[in-house]
């Protein structure tokens, strides 16, 4: 897939965290206990991720999800490793815009901008749009987040 990176390794942590947010054994019991579901890397319009859902990374390295830093009731989208026993937010990408209810929802639009919505459809934080008749956002290994045109589900060999 090609597409554009939305984020990498800049660090964005939520206002007033100085250093990565660490995290204990409820929320390592709780990405411990996602992984052993089907895990999926990609967000489509058709298939939103809504919280308390994650997206891994193909190689299980990172995990894109919603949490909320100790002390707080604010909702945020974060990246964090998988591979470290104690988990460590790397990237937030609604720092600036956290989310005051209880839950939200990051979706891919048509238009191939990623949206973060709280739970009365409120725009909380989005991205520009992009010209791409099939968005689709990917994690990839790197911990990288991309968005390019999905790939067609039509076997050109049997295409008419």
């Amino acid at each position: 897939m090609k597409g554009s990176v939305i984020f990498s390794e800049t660090v964005y942590f939520p206002s007033g965290i100085k250093e990565p947010v660490l995290y204990h054994s409820l929320l390592v019991l709780s990405s411990t206990l996602f992984s052993l579901a089907i895990a999926r890397d990609t967000l489509t319009p058709a298939d939103p991720l809504p919280d308390g859902e994650t997206l891994v990374s193909a190689g299980d390295k990172f995990t894109l999800g919603f949490f909320t830093p100790p002390g707080s009731t604010n909702r945020y989208v974060g990246l964090w490793y998988n591979e470290v026993s104690v988990l460590t937010v790397v990237m937030v990408l609604n720092r600036q815009n956290p989310i005051k209810s209880s839950t939200g929802v990051l979706t891919i639009a048509s238009n191939g901008s990623l949206v973060i919505s709280d739970d009365n459809s409120t725009v909380i934080w989005s991205t520009a749009a992009t010209n791409l008749a099939n968005p689709v956002a990917q994690l990839l290994e790197t911990g990288n987040l991309v968005v390019g045109e999905a790939e067609s589900t039509v076997n050109p060999d049997k295409a008419a």
